[in-house]
């Protein structure tokens, strides 16, 4: 039974409803669409309007596949018309309710790229054309494309565990010299380039065979006439930095970190430590040392330096053969005095003194009588000394033991 769409139209009784049934759609569109326009998000309904037709376009390829090709039954070519693309919706909104949690999308965006993918695969075994199967696989993708634009865009976070492909057409381009990092005006370029050029034709120059030094030392130089001050230098610093690992170069030395000591050792050091101070502390308590008393005190040389300076001269003028230790004996006093009394007057000069003077100034010396016995006591034990040449033991006064 077919419906004659004219006849009816040609109808008052049709013709009247349908014009008004027109009217309400168009007006209501129109309402929609200005509502639209003027929502602070006009793209979202934009996007759900290009979904559902995306969608649509996709199951057609279901049905076709079923319906045509295989032959099934109504009923299940029902139940299997949309099945990618509820899986595809599916999908969408799990990734689109974690990125509002978490912030990315997760294995859900994975997901629906990979129904996208199966839905645009069917769609072209389903074409008669390759035009036709090509439009088949890019509409399910295109769709797929501006959902994760709309929802992922910039904003969204990479986890910690993302990765990246190593082989990207940016890459590419990068790898065969066709694009460069960063926004460079043509001058920068230019110099980058000039660099670089002089930078390998002066590391040909310092390390390449001799052929090869004298040619790239003439292109260096021809290159040198287009180049300034800041390009040579930077030139210079780049073929310098070439030799780094070179052992020319100081290095500085490497701190060796220090050896860790067990905390139980440095506790036991210490109570040792301890220990051996307390028993150092005990011995000198228990055990004080003796005090050695002197047997007797040293005897006090009374006369002035003055006096035993003349004294010392007479007895070294009168006999000059006399040694120090004899004129030591003689005056009273230790060898180190008369060491230093004679080079004392010795430096200075000795005045005059008469026989007289002296006598009167020994006479006044308490230990005087002591000292000439004691004087003739060693002339006697000198001329008696036997021929072997021994030093006799001379006999001393007590005197001059110890000075002031």
């Amino acid at each position: 039974m077919s419906i004659d769409i004219p006849a009816l139209l040609e109808r008052p009784g049709f013709l009247l409803p349908g014009l008004v049934l027109g009217v309400i759609v168009l007006l209501w569109i129109a309402a929609r669409v200005r509502r639209i326009a003027r929502s602070p998000r006009p793209d979202d309904a934009l996007a759900n309007l290009a979904m559902l037709i995306g969608l649509g376009w996709s199951s057609e390829a279901i049905w076709e596949i079923t319906q045509e090709r295989l032959h099934f039954p109504i009923g299940l070519t029902l139940l299997l018309f949309f099945v990618l693309e509820s899986l595809l919706l599916l999908a969408m909104m799990r990734a689109k309710r974690h990125v509002e949690e978490f912030g990315w999308p997760g294995r859900f965006g994975t997901t629906a790229w990979i129904v996208a993918s199966a839905m645009a695969t069917v769609g072209a075994f389903a074409s008669d054309s390759v035009a036709e199967a090509v439009l088949r696989m890019a509409i399910p993708l295109l769709v797929t494309k501006q959902w994760w634009d709309g929802v992922a865009g910039g904003n969204a976070k990479r986890p910690n565990s993302a990765t990246s492909w190593r082989w990207t057409p940016r890459r590419l381009l990068l790898w065969v010299g066709a694009i460069e990092p960063g926004e460079r005006d043509v001058d920068t370029v230019n110099r980058e380039r000039l660099t670089q050029t002089m930078t390998r034709l002066e590391f040909r120059r310092r390390h390449g065979s001799a052929r090869r030094k004298v040619r790239a030392a003439g292109k260096l130089a021809r290159l040198s006439l287009t180049a300034d001050d800041d390009i040579i230098d930077e030139v210079r610093r780049r073929a310098d930095r070439a030799t780094w690992f070179e052992p020319t170069h100081e290095e500085p030395p490497v701190a060796q970190p220090k050896s860790a000591i067990l905390a139980s050792a440095a506790a036991s050091a210490k109570r040792h430590r301890v220990r051996h101070r307390h028993l150092i502390r005990r011995v000198r308590v228990t055990h004080p040392g003796r005090v050695v008393v002197a047997a007797q005190e040293p005897r006090q040389d009374l006369r002035s330096t003055q006096d035993r300076d003349l004294v010392i001269r007479a007895i070294k003028d009168a006999h000059p053969a006399f040694s120090q230790r004899h004129i030591a004996l003689l005056a009273a006093t230790s060898e180190p005095t008369v060491r230093s009394a004679l080079r004392r007057t010795k430096a200075a000069g000795a005045p005059p003194i008469t026989s007289a003077e002296i006598l009167a100034r020994a006479e006044a010396s308490p230990d005087f009588v002591a000292a000439r016995d004691a004087f003739h006591e060693n002339e006697r034990r000198i001329a008696e000394t036997p021929i072997n040449g021994r030093e006799p033991e001379l006999v001393g006064t007590g005197h001059g033991e110890k000075e002031n």
